[in-house]
Formats: C-alpha cells, structure tokens, sequence
C-alpha cells in the first residue's frame, strides 16, 4: 500500500518509520523539517549507532537548511551535533573523522575560521588504528579536511 506523506501529516511511530519520512522531506527540499524527524527518531531509539547515524543526519540537514537559507541557527544546531558525535569515543574513528570534518565545513558557514581549522586539524589527527582506515573512508575525510585547511591558510594570507 502505497501512502502519501505531506509536510504538516502526523507520523506515528519512530525509529526507521521517522526517518524514512525525514528521508522522503529532505528530498522534497524540505531540511529544517527533515532534521527534526532524525531527531525524534534519534530520540526514540536509544542503540549507539542509529542514533549516532539519525542525529548525523540531522546535522547534514541542519547544515543544508542553514547554508541554502542563510540560517544561522539551523546552522548553530548543525555545529552543536557534530560536536557532540566527535565526543563520543565509543563511535567508529571513521564517523568521528567525518564528522570533524563535517564540522569544520560548519564553522567555515558560520565565518568562524579558526574554529574551523580547529575541527580539520582534529580530522587530520585523529588517532585510528590501521585496520579501521584499510576498510574505512577515512582517507576521503582526512583529504578534503587537509584541502579545506589549507584553503583557509591561503585566504588568510598565509603562503
């Protein structure tokens, strides 16, 4: 049965059902809603690894809500989640790294620079054990934080 999901609905339900619908909203364009359906179904299950991955969502929905619309508070959330993923030591290094990353890209929209180059030097520095990278993404978020580093090193005059 196939059911049609508009902005303003109800959804009952949490976990996969809400994030399913704030898949199908963040398609639709639609962020700041999409980011507090990953939220609620953040909320509504407690395992380390959806949650970690509904509330990263969230955050990249925060984040695109606050740079398509000059939202300073969508992007104030998306600063406060990442920061709060890169944290928690009991995540894989490989989602800490992107989210470091992820977080510069966020304090680099919200003009804070230093921070920024803070959160790409984590990225860079991270401690991961050499399994972890040989099957990881790790490398793509070390190399696009080391480029951003080094854009912003550029821009502000240095050589």
């Amino acid at each position: 049965m196939t059911r049609q999901i508009r902005v303003g609905d109800v959804v009952i339900g949490g976990g996969s059902i809400g994030c399913e619908t704030a898949e199908y909203l963040a398609k639709q364009g639609k962020n700041a809603e999409a980011a507090e359906y990953f939220l609620k179904s953040a909320a509504s299950r407690k395992e380390l690894l959806f949650n970690a991955s509904a509330r990263g969502r969230a955050a990249d929905n925060f984040f695109l809500e606050g740079t398509k619309n000059k939202n300073s508070s969508a992007l104030k959330n998306a600063s406060a989640i990442y920061s709060e993923l890169v944290k928690n030591t009991a995540l894989a290094t490989a989602f800490r790294v992107q989210c470091y990353y992820k977080a510069g890209r966020t304090l680099e929209a919200m003009q804070d620079y230093q921070g920024a180059l803070d959160a790409y030097t984590e990225a860079l520095y991270l401690n991961y054990n050499e399994n972890e990278v040989k099957s990881s993404t790790v490398p793509v978020w070390v190399n696009r934080s080391a480029l951003n580093a080094i854009d912003i090193h550029l821009r502000q005059g240095g050589s």
